[in-house]
């Protein structure tokens, strides 16, 4: 039996892990997202495509794409990085637009050197305990690999474009409506009655536009916001709970095990330890 490889790190805009037992159900998130394959072979599916990713390769998931991983049949060994797109901000507005573009598909990337490198490189904050220098190479190391990339784009073996959760007005209304009453007991018919669809066309343009079913996309929404107040406020878990609408503490922490991984409490807990250690050096 292999053990677990589990490293992590999380900061207000980012998050880096090493993983080799890394699951996750069908979700989508606002981050880009830097997969690197350590050892074995990862699947991912990407908007309803399967991909397989090798010992070596490096895959990008844009912002908005529904994903998740699938359980491997052996041993495997991942980085991944996440970053909103707050980590282009340091240039220009035409240049951000390039880098945006760029990066609104999935790439799949060939083993390279110098990509390899520059994860180890990234993989390095691990063992530091400021976050300031941890974000420092984190973003730094990501604009460099971002740079390479584009520099050498013969080394993508597979470009798709994707559908992304946030491309219509429509869409926007309804994130809106259900972020404004997570806390109530959301039905597809309310979502279905405010945008003035019927509820059959209302499940059907939520699966077409997410490629998710009504109930995974809300619980998706709630697991979001259950993990930003984790993270930001001092709220008990049970009020967190109840915020994000789960009717009982049971039905909250299993969903919540079943995107993160983890229950809350212990999500709580490496964000409470990583900035402990923090406090410790000041």
């Amino acid at each position: 039996m292999n053990h677990k490889v589990r490293y992590e790190k999380m900061g207000k805009n980012w998050s880096v892990a090493v993983r080799n037992d890394y699951l996750a159900k069908k979700h989508w998130h606002n981050e880009y997202e830097i997969l690197y394959v350590m050892a074995g072979t990862t699947y991912v599916n990407v908007d309803g495509v399967n991909y397989e990713v090798i010992s070596g390769e490096t895959f990008f998931i844009s912002p908005g794409a529904v994903h998740y991983y699938v359980e491997p049949s052996e041993f495997n060994k991942i980085c991944v990085v996440r970053l909103t797109e707050e980590f282009l901000k340091c240039f220009s507005v035409e240049v951000k637009h390039v880098y945006t573009v760029f990066l609104s598909d999935v790439l799949h990337i060939r083993e390279n050197p110098r990509i390899s490198g520059l994860i180890e490189e990234i993989q390095t904050v691990f063992e530091i305990e400021e976050e300031v220098f941890v974000e420092s190479i984190l973003i730094g190391k990501s604009l460099e690999l971002l740079i390479y990339l584009y520099q050498n784009q013969f080394l993508i073996s597979e470009r798709a474009s994707v559908r992304r959760n946030n491309d219509s007005e429509c869409m926007d209304k309804m994130i809106e409506y259900i972020r404004e009453h997570l806390q109530d007991k959301i039905t597809l018919s309310d979502v279905a009655v405010h945008l003035g669809f019927s509820e059959s066309y209302c499940s059907k343009y939520i699966k077409k536009k997410t490629n998710m079913n009504f109930l995974e996309y809300l619980n998706n929404e709630r697991i979001e916001k259950a993990k930003q107040m984790l993270r930001l406020s001092d709220a008990p878990v049970t009020e967190i709970a109840y915020i994000t609408g789960f009717s009982s503490i049971q039905s909250f922490n299993r969903v919540f095990k079943s995107f993160c991984e983890v229950s809350p409490t212990e999500y709580r807990k490496r964000i409470y330890d990583q900035k402990s250690n923090i406090l410790d050096k000041i």
